[in-house]
């Protein structure tokens, strides 16, 4: 379970905060109303500040600085540097929307003067901490398991509800789950951070609120993350019909798509981020986040909405006819546009297709501005 505290520092003439999380420190060493404009190792948008710091630190191999923008008063973008960028602030500007922070104690390649059109760079730094890794072996493909829940102790040889083992005394419950007969489980992994839960990669039983059985997702306890995508082997193809992508596909260990019928049962019991992390096969990432994601119902073809990110990319292109908002779920047996079928995957497709902002496309795929992407995730926060 993540801890932030706060401290009041003074730094420089700049009255300003260090954000302390896991043991690193970040420092506030400037602010004005002039951004440095690349941000070649990833964006987050629609974020907290403590979120900022959060990922910056999960990235510490290639993150040692961020940026926040708070020039829009719904929303934080932060920007992530591997260096310490130099202030483009007016000598005396000491206030703004734009506020970077250094990690204590991180050792910066250089010091950057602000750029303008240098087009994103990229990294061949490998990315240790944020990939969850639970197995080295390639699965096969198999549906993630359901398990009817049962109201009442029955007269079996085990009683125990969503998977858990009778003893002969008494039911041992699976990660997720609780009560005499491990009855009650968890709506989302949140409810795992509460009850101090870690690990990146832990499978774990759910029941939302209005889900009659208990199944099981990947959760990122760390995080407080619920995954309803994963690819990193990039072994399970996603050019899968209408009932498989509603039912879900793959291996909960390794690739796997969770099932639009359980993505909606989250999604409708609170508002929730969807993020999105995408790897280029040099490690290089990308995160962007959509506030307010939401899948409905099959009657309404599981269509999407969120909250478009006012930077341009991703779910949300300036190209209107690319935007995934409101657009239904397509797949090659029932997709109102043809993009299914040409773009080889199952996903929520506008007259345009995707150019870009298909997750689930064919290995390796492009996302805005990172290119030749290799894994990808998609978490519920």
């Amino acid at each position: 379970m993540l801890v932030f505290l706060f401290a009041s520092w003074m730094i420089s003439n700049v009255a300003g905060q260090a954000i302390t999380i896991r043991d690193s420190t970040f420092v506030l060493k400037w602010q004005c109303n002039m951004s440095l404009s690349n941000a070649p190792y990833g964006v987050i948008g629609a974020a907290s500040l403590i979120r900022c710091a959060s990922r910056c630190l999960e990235n510490n191999t290639i993150c040692l600085s961020f940026l926040s923008d708070k020039s829009l008063p719904t929303n934080v973008a932060c920007c992530f540097y591997k260096s310490f960028p130099s202030s483009p602030c007016p000598i005396g500007s000491v206030g703004g929307f734009y506020s970077l922070y250094e990690r204590v104690g991180a050792s910066p390649e250089t010091t950057t003067a602000p750029e303008t059109t240098t087009p994103p760079e990229t990294t061949t730094t490998p990315e240790t901490t944020t990939t969850p890794e639970t197995t080295t072996t390639p699965e096969t493909t198999t549906t993630p398991s359901l398990t009817t829940t049962q109201t009442e102790l029955t007269t079996s040889v085990n009683p125990c509800q969503n998977s858990g083992t009778w003893n002969g005394a008494t039911c041992i419950c699976p990660i997720g789950c609780n009560g005499t007969y491990c009855q009650t489980c968890y709506k989302d992994c949140s409810e795992g951070v509460a009850d101090g839960l870690t690990g990146t990669a832990v499978i774990t039983f759910i029941q939302p609120l209005n889900s009659p059985a208990a199944f099981q997702v990947l959760c990122n306890f760390d995080n407080s993350v619920t995954y309803i995508q994963y690819r990193r082997y990039g072994n399970i193809s996603f050019e899968r019909d209408w009932q498989s992508y509603m039912d879900g596909f793959g291996n909960i260990d390794g690739d796997f798509w969770l099932g639009n019928k359980y993505i909606h049962l989250i999604t409708e019991q609170k508002s929730y981020y969807l993020g999105v992390r995408l790897y280029d096969e040099t490690n290089s990432w990308r995160f962007d986040m959509y506030p307010d994601f939401k899948v409905d119902t099959e009657a309404n073809s599981f269509s999407i909405s969120y909250t478009p990110v006012y930077l341009d990319w991703g779910m949300s292109p300036a190209d209107s006819t690319k935007d995934s908002l409101n657009q239904p779920f397509s797949t090659y047996d029932r997709g109102h546009t043809g993009c299914a079928t040409s773009e080889q995957a199952g996903w929520w497709y506008n007259t345009g297709c995707t150019d870009g902002a298909n997750a689930n496309g064919v290995l390796p795929i492009n996302w805005s501005t990172i290119r030749g992407v290799t894994k990808t995730g998609l978490g519920l926060v």
